[in-house]
């Protein structure tokens, strides 16, 4: 198996941070330079297009960088990946902090479909449309080009009031359809959802749990608070103000979501 990482700060790396998408290589990039300044961070691009796969990829990067235990930081989908690795292999997660997590029941999913719809002006709602029906016509070809265009409308509509980047970092490219990378993947754990195996999944996880949230984010808070809070021991749920999918790109809450962070990475005892 072909795994690709690259490394923020200095050896010992503790923390590894897992991107979303799937298939958005390099997103997670500021926040592990962030942290850089104290902890050593590797920022894994999962080329894998199935859930066991990126499962495997990241146990391959822990393995062959010889990390016993670490903190696993998942943006999006990957707070979801994040979440199943930790509950398949709970001896190798120290802590988990999950980002922007879409729901583990699927009536809150209903819930970030009409928030987006209501959010959207007329145009919008044409381009959503095209978007999903290129997407699912098997004679479209270079659908690449339909997931980006999703993420763009997406991250219009998620946002609160998005800053630039204060610094640029490469984006990595990849000989892959990142289609087929955005559909399989997601569409196994949203079957897992569907079914009610999401969310039992909580139950095998035995380290701290923190979700961090948005209040403008569309994937509902209580999609994650409220059937987690339930069945992980040590669950913690924050709620940020004037804040929507993506933290750190927030002109009102990046320096407290760092704060978050940064806190949440500090252990008693």
């Amino acid at each position: 198996m072909r795994i690709e990482f690259r490394t923020h700060g200095r050896t010992p790396f503790q923390i590894v941070v897992l991107h979303g998408g799937p298939g958005a290589w390099g997103e997670m990039a500021p926040v592990a330079d962030n942290l850089s300044d104290i902890y050593g961070v590797i920022e894994p691009f999962f080329l894998e297009a199935t859930l066991k796969g990126q499962l495997l990829e990241l146990k391959q990067i822990i393995d062959s960088n010889k990390l016993e235990k670490v903190v696993l930081i998942g943006f999006s989908w990957g707070a979801w990946l994040g979440y199943l690795f930790a509950a398949k292999f709970p001896e190798l997660v120290k802590k988990l902090i999950m980002i922007g997590s879409g729901p583990y029941e699927h009536q809150f999913y209903l819930e970030l479909i009409e928030t987006r719809n209501n959010r959207m002006d007329h145009e919008q709602k044409e381009l959503y449309s095209e978007i999903l029906n290129n997407l699912q016509d098997a004679n479209v070809t270079n659908k690449g080009f339909y997931i980006s265009q999703l993420g763009a409308l997406c991250g219009n509509i998620d946002q609160y009031d998005d800053i630039e980047a204060e610094k640029s970092f490469a984006s990595p490219h990849f000989d892959l359809d990142r289609s087929t990378h955005f559909q399989q993947a997601l569409n196994e754990v949203i079957g897992m959802r569907k079914s009610g195996d999401l969310l039992k999944e909580a139950e095998k996880i035995k380290c701290p749990v923190v979700a961090i949230h948005g209040d403008y984010d569309p994937h509902p808070a209580n999609g994650v608070k409220i059937p987690l809070e339930k069945r992980i021991v040590d669950f913690q749920f924050i709620l940020l103000e004037k804040c929507g999918h993506k933290p750190w790109t927030e002109r009102y809450a990046r320096t407290k979501f760092f704060q978050l962070i940064n806190s949440a990475l500090i252990f008693k005892g």
